[in-house]
């Protein structure tokens, strides 16, 4: 007899990143979704908060179990952070740490080596992944070729990711927007049975009018697969959704909230918002933190640091490509893009009207007036053997979130004492809601394990070229 099966893994609170609340109600909508198919015999439903270890645990256990039978379909869902790091996707789990990604996350490969294991005849995997904030913003082309590859070996398979993995997906207090669509596809198709091909246009259509998240989909199949077909208990499971998730973007879809409903959703949401001293506080508080940081102890061993604080951005290396992320990311940060008007000249239509938005973009400036818009921690080396390093932050702020962008330097000594700043790394990035301002210190943390992660790399690959001459 030919089986069915489905793992769903939700994630929403996190030791060392942002919680993500609105993945307790995507994983518990999906798995009623999933129940009320009928369609799968087994459904592994992990939501609790537990170590990475033990989630591997229960998940290899779980597959062991079915060894022997005859599986036609695997239906795998994730709702949690997500990571593209050294080609390979990472589903990041609770206690997830930067330096022990591979105990603290589950590898998209492994995962898809586990159910190739099994050989189903049909593999389908639903990823909501809201970015850690850990991404590069350049990374499109690597994580493309990343997904197609990971259908080879399977006979059939769909594979639906809320967004291109540069992007990052979005949610609000409720439901992550993609979830929601995935959901409101399977009340709204008109047809009985649903296909999953049915699921993926909807879905590239609820999304199409949005820039900063699009969903993408790798597809190898008939296009004649059934997800389910809508029956009575799925009918009322999904009765109360409404809209798209979007409150910058949507028009009111289906039933409208009643007042009373409205004005909950305000106050909560209004939670994430505050004024200008709240935000020069929080800046201080952060200068203070990062002045006293902790730093591990064999990061300490060989570096001392110091961390300077700057109010411009004159000394920024390529703010070019934070502004052009700003320009396709249209939030509301208290910045301003600035552009190269002596395009006007060269080109020769001096004294001519044009419109400034098509002029090359160069930079960007904030708008606020903030007790300075850019740390630049040094890392002295403390022998003679290793290079002097640096990291940039710098970041945006909205009413409701700050953003940090970062990226890091090794100076090339050319002279005793004299040093040139080399090539930066590509600037990565990561945001907190101010609703959680615990978790700000967090952002910071974040970024220096990385960066005492990337000296060590530098280290280690020089030394090993040092030893092979």
């Amino acid at each position: 007899m030919k089986t069915k099966i489905a793992i769903l893994v939700g994630v929403e609170e996190y030791d060392n990143l942002p919680n993500l609340p609105a993945c307790k109600f995507d994983i518990e909508l999906m798995e009623k979704i999933i129940k009320a198919t009928k369609k799968y015999v087994d459904i592994l439903c992990i939501k609790k908060k537990i170590v990475g270890a033990e989630v591997k645990q229960i998940l290899v256990d779980f597959l062991r179990s079915k060894k022997g039978e005859d599986i036609e379909e695997v239906f795998f869902y994730y709702t949690g952070h997500g990571h593209f790091f050294e080609g390979k996707f990472y589903y990041l789990l609770s206690d997830f740490a930067e330096p022990s990604i591979r105990q603290t996350s589950l590898d998209n490969t492994d995962i898809d080596n586990l159910i190739r294991n099994h050989s189903p005849s049909l593999t389908i995997k639903v990823i909501d992944a809201c970015q850690s904030g850990l991404a590069y913003i350049k990374h499109s082309s690597s994580i493309k070729k990343y997904l197609a590859d990971s259908k080879k070996d399977l006979k059939n398979c769909y594979f639906l990711f809320s967004s291109r993995l540069e992007q990052y997906s979005y949610q609000d207090d409720n439901l992550s927007y993609f979830t929601k669509s995935f959901a409101k596809a399977i009340r709204d198709i008109k047809a009985e049975r649903i296909r999953y091909v049915d699921i993926i246009d909807y879905i590239a259509d609820d999304f199409k009018a949005q820039s900063r998240q699009t969903p993408y989909f790798v597809t190898q199949g008939e296009h004649t697969e059934i997800f389910c077909t809508r029956n009575e208990e799925i009918r009322k499971i999904l009765s109360g959704l409404n809209g798209n998730g979007d409150s910058e973007n949507q028009e009111a879809v289906g039933s409208l909230w009643d007042p009373e409903e409205l004005v909950k959703r305000v106050e909560a949401d209004s939670e994430d918002y505050i004024g200008k001293p709240q935000t020069v506080s929080i800046l201080e508080k952060l200068k203070e933190y990062t002045m006293g940081y902790d730093y591990s102890e064999s990061f300490e061993n060989i570096y001392s640091f110091q961390p300077n604080f700057y109010k411009s951005y004159s000394s920024v290396v390529d703010l070019k490509t934070v502004a052009e992320w700003i320009e396709s990311h249209p939030r509301k940060y208290f910045v301003k893009i600035t552009r190269d008007t002596s395009f006007l000249v060269t080109n020769g239509v001096g004294g001519v009207q044009y419109d400034d938005q098509n002029l090359p973009i160069v930079g960007f400036e904030t708008t606020m007036d903030l007790p300075y818009t850019q740390i630049k921690l040094v890392a002295f080396p403390k022998f003679p053997n290793i290079p002097r390093a640096k990291c940039t932050v710098i970041f945006l702020i909205s009413k409701s979130s700050i953003r940090f962008f970062y990226q890091f330097f090794c100076d090339r000594e050319y002279n005793w004492g004299e040093f040139v700043e080399g090539g930066p790394s590509e600037w990565k990035n990561i945001e907190i809601r101010f609703g959680i301002p615990e978790q700000i210190p967090k952002g910071f943390d974040i970024i220096v394990k990385e960066f005492e992660k990337w000296i060590f790399a530098k280290m280690q690959k020089k030394l090993e070229s040092e030893e092979n001459v």
